[in-house]
């Protein structure tokens, strides 16, 4: 994980198409990059900001850094802080939650046919449109996209 994140880091990429042999563990890297990189809930954002110490709820953050979380049962559970929290005097931290991500696998895109496939396909779009939905700001009614300020 940190040497795909300091790979990434260093060479500036805006975007990433990582193709592998099935079971290579693109998908789970790449979810722990997405974990790493993508903004914090709301409700995060102001545990994070209040009560940084209180293990209310498991923020991505505390993945990284470590500290006691509060699981789903009740249960009080520490985490061991990452090597990544502590390289470069905390230099990968600083950019932790700080870029939104759009994740697409296709992983759950299967089908006995191509039309099957691309109907998954259409339902795991659709799902990245709903989770994005703060992206419809950028795109003009007649479906071109505004410039970015």
């Amino acid at each position: 994980m940190l040497l795909l994140i300091n790979r990434f880091s260093l060479n500036g990429y805006v975007s990433i198409f990582l193709t592998r042999p099935h079971g290579w563990g693109e998908t789970l890297n790449l979810d722990m990059l997405k974990t790493f990189l993508e903004p914090e809930s709301k409700e995060c954002q102001q545990r994070l900001q209040t009560s940084p110490k209180t293990p209310k709820v498991i923020c991505n953050r505390d993945l990284f850094i470590g500290g006691k979380v509060l699981l789903p049962n009740g249960e009080e559970k520490a985490l061991n802080s990452l090597q990544i929290s502590a390289v470069d005097s905390g230099r990968f931290m600083r950019n932790q939650g700080k870029y939104p991500v759009i994740f697409l696998s296709l992983k759950n895109v299967v089908g006995n046919s191509m039309e099957e496939m691309l109907n998954v396909l259409r339902v795991e779009i659709n799902n990245l449109y709903k989770q994005h939905s703060y992206l419809m700001e950028y795109l003009a009614i007649d479906g071109k996209w505004k410039e970015l300020e």
